[in-house]
Formats: C-alpha cells, sequence, structure tokens
C-alpha cells in the first residue's frame, strides 16, 4: 500500500516544498514588486486625474474668455455699427447746411448782380442825360449865339441827333 500511495502521491515531499516556495515567491514577489507597481500606478492615477482636472479647468477659463472676447467684439461691432450711422446722419446733416449755404450763396449773388446791373444802369441813365443836356446847352448856345435860317436849324438838329445816336 505504501506503493500505491507513493504511486498516488509521487514525491509528496518535494509537492509541499514546491507549494511553499510559490506561497513564499507570492510574497516576495507581492512586496518586492507589485505593491510598488501598485503605489506607482496608484500614483499615475491620481497624476492623471489632476492633470484632467487642471485640464478641465482651463478648458473653463478658456470658454470664459472666449465668452468675453465674443461679447467684448459683439459690443465693438456695435459701437462700429453706431459710429457709421452718426457719421451717416452727419454726412447727411453737412451735406444739408451746403447745400443750403449754397443756395443762399447764390441768390445773394443773383440779388449783388441785380443791384449792380441797376446801379450801371442808373449810371449809364444819368451819362445819358448828362450828356444830353451838354448837347442841348451846346445847341441852346449855338442858336444863341448865331441867328440861324431854317435849313441851319435844321442841320444843327441832325448833328445834335447823331451825336446823341453815338451815346
Amino acid at each position: 500500500m505504501e506503493q500505491v500511495a507513493n504511486i498516488i502521491n509521487p514525491m509528496t515531499s518535494t509537492v509541499f516544498w514546491s507549494v511553499i516556495v510559490f506561497v513564499i515567491m507570492v510574497v516576495v514577489v507581492w512586496r518586492v514588486a507589485l505593491r510598488p507597481v501598485n503605489n506607482i500606478m496608484v500614483r499615475r492615477k491620481k497624476e492623471t486625474e489632476n492633470k484632467v482636472m487642471v485640464a478641465q479647468k482651463q478648458k473653463e477659463e478658456a470658454q470664459k474668455i472666449l465668452d468675453q472676447q465674443k461679447k467684448a467684439l459683439e459690443a465693438a461691432w456695435e459701437k462700429t455699427r453706431r459710429m457709421i450711422e452718426e457719421a451717416k446722419q452727419e454726412a447727411e446733416t453737412i451735406r444739408g447746411q451746403i447745400i443750403e449755404d449754397a443756395h443762399k450763396k447764390s441768390r445773394e449773388l443773383v440779388e449783388n448782380a441785380r443791384l449792380e446791373a441797376a446801379r450801371e444802369k442808373e449810371k449809364t441813365l444819368k451819362e445819358v442825360r448828362d450828356r444830353i443836356a451838354d448837347i442841348s446847352v451846346d445847341i441852346a448856345q449855338k442858336m444863341l449865339s448865331k441867328h440861324i435860317s431854317l435849313q441851319e436849324h435844321q442841320q444843327l438838329i441832325e448833328e445834335s441827333l447823331k451825336e446823341m445816336e453815338e451815346v
């Protein structure tokens, strides 16, 4: 029976020591390799989580900055639109004022030209009257200084009329 037990259980002492050595190896490997590896993995996990949290915060901050810049850009566009509208209104006002000033100036120029023409006309009429008066005085002097005949009288009138036509 011992032989049967040896067949069924060959080298019981070897199996026993193999199990003992295996358990010791597992404990040693656990202590030497797995615990530090586990610690490293835990530390990396924490670092990764921290980096993810930092990245999330940076993303939120970047989104806030982006939103602020969008608002600032919209405000700048609105301000630009208002400035353009104000400039258009101001330009229209200035245009109307320029047109009104031009009409006023042209009316003044026309009125001044009309007054100048009236003055020139009066001046010319006065000169003509003065010249006619001078000619009439000359005729009267000639007529008084000479006793003239009817023919000479007509000739004197014709000469006076020619002088008046020249004037």
